[in-house]
């Protein structure tokens, strides 16, 4: 087992602060990626639509990139992300998986439209400048 060690070089008999930011963030593969963060409201519908009308609340989610939401994506493709991601579920339906799949895709709305409520209470405020 290797033990980490912290070197804090001293200038001038003063030691310097050895901080360090890190930045994490997660990657996601191109279908996880594709699902939208949208308005709180909206998700929620979508989840129950998902809920009794497996893959119809994911290709609607699709249509909500032209208007509310964003994704890890352009805008063109993810619509055709969110279509095909609907018709596996729909043809998957048969056989339980893709209601199982479209429930969980339901909650995932309502966790990035979490995240998005998240980022933007955690943004900064942007001042204007007094003008010239």
């Amino acid at each position: 087992m290797t033990d980490a060690k912290e070197s804090h070089p001293k200038e001038g008999g003063r030691q310097q602060s050895g901080a360090m930011v890190v930045k994490v963030e997660q990657k996601y593969g191109p279908l996880r990626a594709a699902v939208p963060a949208m308005p709180l409201p909206i998700a929620v519908v979508l989840l129950v639509v998902n809920i009794f009308a497996p893959g119809i609340g994911t290709f609607l989610s699709g249509f909500t990139l032209l208007c509310c939401a964003t994704c890890g994506h352009s805008t063109l493709k993810g619509i055709c992300f969110n279509i095909f991601c609907c018709v596996l579920q729909i043809i998957t339906t048969v056989v339980i998986l893709g209601w199982f799949w479209s429930i969980y895709w339901g909650v995932l709305f309502i966790q990035e439209s979490r995240n998005r409520g998240q980022k933007r209470a955690h943004a900064p405020i942007a001042q204007a400048e007094p003008g010239v």
